[in-house]
């Protein structure tokens, strides 16, 4: 099947697609992707400063969060794709996680050499940077070409690879578009990060004078927290938007 894929009609089809739906998707995106986030901050290890300070303990943790957050995501895209309820949406998203963690995992392989190499290039050995940029932009191509593997596995019955072969299939002759369009979808919610993040800096110094750093970093926390759902929740619908004009039967 083949649509349009023009940014503004795409845009469209996304906003459409949410508010039709859109206490749905805001619930599963807050029950999974928020208040888990936030239950983490509050009472589970620090964050490190820096990658040297990573435990076990923050890693598995973090780990247990994208997994509840994948489930939530493969729910909302599959009552984009094809209906149905929210309960057995839900039901099918953390069946299937385990393919999408899988497909996740593939993927991620595309861009290891140059992330190796650009950290390489990162600690002061420059000599990497260059080949690390050559590999990094046509990782991140496949990955864009890729990025079906989520809504075909959410309507769909197939396995990780067939969903990532499903994929790469659709988006042929229109890889650019489907990268173009995510590079946006990322563009905007960077932009509502950074002002959001201004914002609650803000508050949190105000709550700081009048309450102490505690509140401050919660209110913090939380804002990035809510931003983190809404992306989650718009990246599914907008992938099923895609998925409906380049994969849907």
């Amino acid at each position: 099947m083949s649509g349009d894929l023009r940014l503004a009609t795409l845009w469209r089809a996304t906003g459409d697609s949410l508010r039709a739906d859109a206490a749905t998707y805001a619930t599963l995106a807050a029950a999974f992707v928020l208040l888990p986030t936030m239950v983490v901050e509050v009472f589970g290890p620090p964050q490190p400063r820096s990658l040297a300070g990573l435990s076990g303990n923050v890693v598995a943790v973090q780990c247990v969060l994208a997994a509840v957050g994948a489930a939530a995501q493969i729910a909302i895209a599959r009552l984009a794709t094809v209906g149905g309820g929210p309960r057995g949406a839900l039901r099918q998203g953390l069946l299937r996680l385990p393919r999408l963690i899988v497909a996740a995992l593939l993927t991620a392989l595309l861009l290891v050499p140059a992330m190796i190499l650009l950290q390489l290039a990162a600690r002061g050995q420059s000599v990497a940077l260059l080949p690390g940029l050559v590999l990094l932009f046509p990782g991140v191509y496949a990955v864009a070409r890729l990025a079906l593997a989520l809504p075909t596995i959410a309507a769909r019955d197939v396995g990780a690879v067939a969903a990532l072969q499903l994929s790469w299939t659709a988006t042929a002759g229109r890889g650019w578009r489907v990268l173009g369009f995510l590079a946006s979808l990322v563009a905007a919610f960077v932009g509502i990060s950074i002002v959001a993040g201004a914002v609650a800096a803000a508050v949190g110094a105000t709550l700081t004078l009048l309450a102490g750093p505690g509140l401050a970093d919660f209110v913090v926390a939380l804002v990035a927290a809510t931003v983190a759902a809404g992306y989650a929740a718009v990246n599914s619908v907008a992938l099923a938007a895609l998925w409906k004009r380049l994969a849907a039967p």
